[in-house]
């Protein structure tokens, strides 16, 4: 149990990027970017014999050269709006997505569950299940680590750091 005022030790920290991944929009951009390189190598080359082909080939592969780094930048910033975070600390569970932030303390986790492919499930005494499927990695052994954290909480086991903050602000 943490004493009053105490700064709760963090013992496990999770993040996730979402289920999606961040290949896809790098890989799609990457592709875009490359074919729209190629379109104007062969417009400026290769169609020398047919002048009319020449400015069509240019704008399309311009296009695509323009539309690669941008299809990356909205592909990552749309990944980077489903992140969420995990942490475990010497209060209880708190998990961090799309700017709202759940807490749950130790005493109120009445069983921890994992569900295939990669739900895990905190079973609380006073509300609704908390289902936890944000994409982490391992799932099944985080939901191993939760439950062992949940038991030694029980026994009063998990402790807050006793040291002092580094930095003081005025």
């Amino acid at each position: 149990m943490d004493r009053p005022g105490a700064t709760p030790a963090v013992f496990d920290f999770r993040r996730s990027t979402g289920k999606e991944g961040l290949a896809g929009p790098i890989v799609l951009a990457a592709g875009t970017l490359a074919a729209g390189s190629v379109l104007v190598l062969v417009a400026l080359t290769v169609a020398r014999d047919r002048p009319e082909i020449r400015p069509l080939a240019s704008v399309i592969g311009g296009a695509a050269t323009v539309a690669g780094p941008l299809i990356a930048l909205v592909g990552l910033l749309r990944r980077a709006r489903g992140e969420a975070s995990l942490a475990l600390r010497s209060d209880g569970v708190v998990l961090s997505c799309a700017g709202a932030e759940t807490q749950v303390p130790w005493g109120s986790i009445r069983e921890v569950r994992f569900e295939a492919p990669s739900r895990i499930v905190l079973e609380r005494d006073d509300a609704d299940p908390l289902v936890i499927d944000h994409g982490f990695r391992d799932p099944q052994a985080l939901a191993k680590r939760i439950d062992e954290l949940r038991r030694k909480a029980a026994f009063g086991l998990l402790r807050a750091s006793n040291r002092k903050a580094p930095f003081r602000t005025p």
